[in-house]
């Protein structure tokens, strides 16, 4: 049996939403729905040498646009200042100089929308972390744009040959397992908490976006220690 998750395409993800990757089959970007202003699909967090702060994307949107239909704006500039923040941030790092020419190309890279940018950036850490699986977009793949929440997740399990789907905890808020089982689906909650390491500057942070723990431990240690995570939980 293949197991599906599915994600917002956010911008530059932290650990747990690579937890949930790393138990499936497939994994689907979410980028049919609704944008959110000021959330995770336009910024994320580093750690830099006096505490943690965000990088923001400039976006451009409509009321009630879809993420896949969200524009960048001023996105040279932007991304070459959080690439200018990510390597003053993390350049003595011990894993930099290897992992950082990959991250840099998909920064010099030239976007007009904000999904495509988070989506090669997330094929780009999912490269890097070495972990090998089906990508699909909703955009691409929802037959039916206005189904929801439970609705939406059999639908996607269906079209892409899955027989069950991993949650995030969040989803404990809507998620009616009784319709997964009705539907011959089955369905788990990915219970992610924060991943601890040892970074050049102390103890990790925890939520970081994934560069912290790929650049103080690297691929293999990360996915280690998210593997072990959930193996206990």
């Amino acid at each position: 049996m293949k197991w599906l998750t599915g994600h917002q395409p956010n911008y530059l993800p932290y650990p747990g939403f690579f937890s949930k990757i790393l138990r499936a089959d497939v994994f689907v970007v979410v980028d049919h729905v609704q944008f959110r202003k000021k959330s995770d699909h336009m910024r994320n967090t580093i750690h830099g040498p006096n505490g943690p702060f965000m990088l923001s994307l400039k976006t451009s949107a409509p009321y009630q646009s879809s993420l896949c239909d969200v524009l960048l704006v001023d996105a040279k500039h932007v991304l070459q200042e959080h690439w200018e923040s990510i390597h003053n941030c993390y350049s003595k790092y011990p894993y930099f100089s290897s992992l950082s020419p990959a991250i840099r190309e998909v920064y010099a890279g030239d976007y007009q929308k904000m999904a495509d940018l988070n989506e090669a950036l997330i094929q780009c850490l999912l490269g890097l972390l070495q972990i090998e699986i089906s990508v699909y977009k909703s955009s691409e793949t929802m037959q039916d744009r206005n189904l929801k929440n439970n609705d939406m997740i059999i639908h996607l399990c269906k079209q892409l040959g899955c027989g069950g789907y991993i949650s995030g905890m969040k989803a404990k808020d809507y998620i009616l397992e009784e319709k997964f089982c009705a539907n011959g689906l089955e369905h788990m909650f990915n219970d992610y908490k924060p991943i601890h390491y040892s970074t050049p500057r102390g103890p990790s942070v925890p939520n970081m976006c994934l560069l912290d723990p790929l650049f103080a431990i690297g691929p293999e240690k990360t996915v280690k220690l998210l593997k072990e995570h959930y193996a206990s939980s």
